[in-house]
């Protein structure tokens, strides 16, 4: 991705090092080490814990529980 992109996004290692600061997350995947992301981390990372969850892994009430504004997609 990067050699077709290049620098115009900004590259990562983990999913925390991409939430620190954040104002908005996007999350497309079911993949583990999203998963395993908890609501309280949310709420510790970023800037604005505002995240949209297409996939729907997250509880409802756990992300409230957290004060992260949540929206899940196509529930």
């Amino acid at each position: 991705m990067k050699k077709d992109i290049g620098e115009q996004i900004v590259y990562v290692k983990t999913p925390e090092e991409a939430l620190k600061d954040a104002n908005v997350c996007f999350v497309f995947t079911e993949w583990k080490e999203i998963k395993d992301i908890k609501p309280k981390q949310y709420k510790e990372l970023m800037k604005t814990p505002l995240v949209y969850d297409g996939r729907n892994i997250y509880n409802l009430k756990d992300m409230e529980d957290e004060n992260v504004e949540y929206y899940s997609i196509g529930r």
